[in-house]
């Protein structure tokens, strides 16, 4: 589904807790953070799952920062569940630039599970 490659130097990616305590000082520091990213590193794609508040908090703040570099892109990532249909994939691209699917494997050596990709 992704229509264009990554460079991974200029990209970004939000990983967090289901939960957290949103508060305006936590999204004017996040607003400072990607800003600077952007700025300063030349970020210009973001990475980000839909599975926790944290996530959502993520999105909604590079989705703000949109508004001023309409160059970042926000790509959904989806690490389980392959299939989307093209009702929920048309319902992601109102909050997203892009899709990936990752295609992810797990192996079970010795007691411990290792991830492929």
């Amino acid at each position: 589904m992704l229509n264009r490659e990554i460079n991974k130097e200029h990209t970004c990616c939000f990983i967090g807790h289901r939960k957290i305590v949103k508060t305006p000082e936590l999204k004017r520091e996040l607003l400072t953070l990607i800003e600077r990213l952007i700025t300063e590193n030349g970020v210009d794609t973001f990475l980000l799952g839909s599975k926790s508040e944290f996530n959502d908090f993520c999105r909604e703040a590079v989705t703000q920062l949109r508004e001023k570099y309409p160059n970042i892109k926000r790509i959904y990532v989806r690490g389980e569940f392959p299939y989307i249909n093209d009702d929920y994939k048309e319902h992601l691209l109102q909050y997203y630039e892009d899709i990936i699917i990752l295609r992810v494997l797990l192996v079970q050596e010795s007691g411990l599970c290792r991830k492929k990709l």
